[in-house]
């Protein structure tokens, strides 16, 4: 097929690939056959919709005609071929499906012309492969997707080191995403409740990321593992849950967006900052599934932030396969909070003249008054409980209407 400017870049689970071309080689709907002896009837069954089943011819080929990276091409995009679950295919004119990928076979030329590699291969539409569709463990689910997110940010920024040996501007760039980072870490923390000296560690180690920068050309995978333990440390930095979310979403708002341009520099720059913005995302999904809520206007607030932060990214510049886990972490996570939401009662706001706080609440609670008394002084802050006037939030009870 021809290029065409208007049509998608190709990937494989994050690997670009030339697409030759491209066939759907089953439309329409499944079916199945029914043929009966000695008559001339036939019974055809309707199955349900094809689902998108795509064949591929796809070139891979050296960076400039250097053997050592056509050796390294083909074997990412090998690796993605062998890709465990559901993957992510950019196709070139339907865009991204979620596939998983049937018969890969390779070709390449060991005479005349050296440097390039064919691959064919079927990529089958699922949402059926290696995650369950129903857990009864919520937060156990979000900690394996949680785990698979770490590990393909951390080959990301691995891949950083070719990069950033490439000129000073992409190194700089690496050390202003780190900084970037370590500098909206460190104040998101100074405006919480801790324990200092556990505070004070956890913004030593992540301060001292800075003085590791060489490691990303040296040391690629130190450098990864260590930038990720620092961001993953910034949900055990306190037991106070409500602080722990404010963390996650401070460092988010400090951190650059990402800017379309194809720049080394700015790929660099986009990596790191898309790579710290959807691990805060991560973190930011675990820690609003053990938040302590009270009322259904708490849940609310936390769904409302942490969509903010999940429809602020651009995903057409964000790693195909990340993308994939983090819209995982969300329906999951939106599962569990809107279940939760329904447990919980929701708040009133009436407006009453002076009376004690007790009488307040046996005439909106009737005999269930005692337990809900200290809940009207704790969601309006009250001092003096003999004397409440004005508008006051309730928690909204259906023994009344019983």
């Amino acid at each position: 097929m021809p290029i065409n400017s208007n049509w998608f870049a190709c990937k494989l689970n994050g690997v670009p690939f030339y697409g030759m071309e491209a066939s759907k080689p089953e439309l329409g709907r499944k079916t199945a056959v029914f043929e009966y002896p000695n008559t001339d009837s036939r019974y055809i069954e309707d199955m349900g919709k094809v689902r998108g089943i795509y064949e591929m011819t796809a070139r891979i080929e050296a960076n400039k005609g250097t053997p050592t990276s056509f050796k390294r091409n083909k074997k990412k995009f090998e690796e993605a071929l062998a890709h465990e679950g559901i993957g992510v295919l950019v196709h070139p004119t339907l865009g991204r499906k979620e596939v998983v990928i049937i018969r890969p076979q390779g070709t390449e030329s060991i005479q005349g012309k050296i440097g390039e590699a064919m691959y064919k291969f079927i990529a089958a539409e699922s949402d059926k492969n290696k995650f369950p569709t129903k857990v009864d463990d919520k937060k156990g689910f979000l900690s394996k997707l949680f785990d698979s997110l770490s590990d393909e940010n951390k080959k990301l920024l691995q891949d950083l080191s070719k990069l950033a040996e490439e000129s000073l501007e992409t190194y700089n760039s690496v050390r202003d995403g780190v900084t970037a980072f370590t500098d909206g870490a460190r104040q998101a923390m100074e405006t919480i409740n801790g324990i200092n000296d556990e505070i004070a560690g956890v913004i030593a180690d992540i301060t001292d990321l800075k003085n590791t920068i060489n490691d990303v050309i040296n040391f690629p995978a130190k450098f990864a593992d260590a930038f990720m333990k620092n961001i993953n440390r910034l949900i055990e930095v306190t037991t106070n849950f409500d602080d722990c979310f404010k963390i996650q979403e401070n460092v988010f708002k400090k951190m650059p967006s990402a800017i379309n341009n194809t720049l080394p520099e700015t790929i660099v720059g986009n990596t790191i900052s898309n790579v710290v913005k959807i691990s805060l995302i991560s973190n930011s999904y675990q820690v609003a599934t053990a938040i302590d809520y009270t009322d259904q206007s708490q849940v609310n607030n936390i769904i409302k932030r942490v969509e903010a932060m999940y429809n602020s990214l651009n995903p057409n510049l964000i790693d195909d396969q990340i993308y994939s886990i983090i819209e995982r972490m969300r329906a999951e996570t939106l599962i569990s909070l809107n279940n939760l939401k329904f447990k919980l009662p929701s708040v009133s706001t009436i407006d009453t003249n002076s009376l004690p706080a007790i009488a307040l609440a046996y005439g909106y609670y009737a005999n269930a008054a005692g337990s809900q008394y200290e809940n009207i002084l704790n969601l309006n802050k009250i001092q003096d409980p003999q004397s409440v006037s004005g508008n006051i939030k309730l928690f909204v009870s259906w023994t009344k209407y019983q």
